[in-house]
């Protein structure tokens, strides 16, 4: 499992050090039940052990790594909101994952001066998947009209931030890009 996300996970970034941080900072999904984040922000902690727990229960990994004080800039509702819906689209994409190998969600938070940078990065089916203004589209003719607002809300809360977002979806890997300014 941990070498295959290390190959993906070092193609998108480039920098085998990232990998390998993000690997080892997390053992199996076990560990996940008692794990409590303290991230140095309290709304953001609420919403990481409330997924963490949700992903625990489906036996998907979740790691976190970064410093969420970071986003002490941020308005509460826009926190629980942003990250809700990054983790909440991340769970539902690996939940459908027959391979429990893949079932593994990765989530940095990094600061550089005043840009914030959101990182996530998850397992999908691998179907090809269509992008309309940068953000996929459903191909389930049942999700059309509800499909992408998760999305929608991520990008327009880091619009607010004067940031925005970017996505790749390539060789069964997803990752999105959010980032701010402070």
């Amino acid at each position: 499992m941990e070498e295959n996300l290390f190959l993906k996970t070092n193609r998108m970034h480039g920098d085998p050090g990232f990998s390998c941080s993000i690997i080892l900072s997390h053992g199996n999904p076990i560990d996940s039940y008692d794990q409590t984040y303290k991230t140095g922000l309290d709304a953001l902690d609420i919403v990481l052990n409330e997924k963490s727990a949700r992903c625990a229960k489906r036996g998907i990994s979740l790691t976190v790594s970064g410093n969420g004080a970071v986003l002490g800039f941020m308005d509460t509702m826009d926190l629980y909101s942003l990250f809700g819906n990054i983790l909440d689209n991340a769970i539902q994409a690996v939940d459908m994952l027959e391979s429990q190998e893949e079932k593994v969600i990765s989530l940095v938070i990094e600061g550089k001066g005043n840009l914030v940078n959101i990182n996530t990065m998850n397992f999908y089916d691998g179907n090809y998947l269509n992008f309309e203004n940068g953000l996929p589209m459903s191909t389930a003719k049942e999700q059309k009209e509800y499909h992408g607002y998760g999305l929608k809300s991520i990008r327009s809360i880091a619009e607010k931030y004067q940031g925005g977002i970017t996505i790749t979806a390539m060789d069964g890997l997803f990752q999105l890009n959010v980032y701010l300014m402070s």
